[in-house]
């Protein structure tokens, strides 16, 4: 059995068109994921960069998102409070099973001083 193809039709022309549009998708698609694949990998190599840093530095060191909830700490901020960060983490302050012990934080602080101030937004929303 032989394929026969009639270059000189419509259909064969309209086939093969579709099918290089195709490829040609596919290989953009391809190096696409090629580019995201090195971008993750530089954002992986930097976000272990940045906890390298934060793991290094003695201070205690926390942050949080724009509703305060918990989006991370260092260890010197565990310590701190007594709290690990898995515990903190998309908690605000008032939702955590344990509040931080500032008091103690405060007291055990080496040599430095700390001042914490809370401030109470017009919603009534402690920051």
């Amino acid at each position: 059995m032989s394929l026969m193809f009639d270059v000189h039709h419509p259909l064969f022309w309209l086939a093969a068109l579709g099918l290089l549009g195709s490829l040609g998708l596919g290989s953009g698609w391809l190096f696409g994921q090629g580019r995201r694949r090195a971008e993750l990998r530089q954002l992986r190599r930097e976000a272990k960069q940045l906890r390298a840093l934060l793991n290094a530095i003695p201070d205690a060191v926390y942050f949080k998102d724009v509703s305060g909830a918990y989006d991370g700490c260092n260890p010197a901020f565990e310590r701190c409070t007594g709290l690990i960060e898995a515990q903190m983490q998309g908690q605000r302050d008032e939702q955590l099973a344990q509040a931080p012990d500032w008091s103690a934080a405060l007291s055990t602080a080496s040599g430095s001083q700390h001042t914490l101030s809370w401030v109470t937004q017009p919603n009534g929303e402690r920051i």
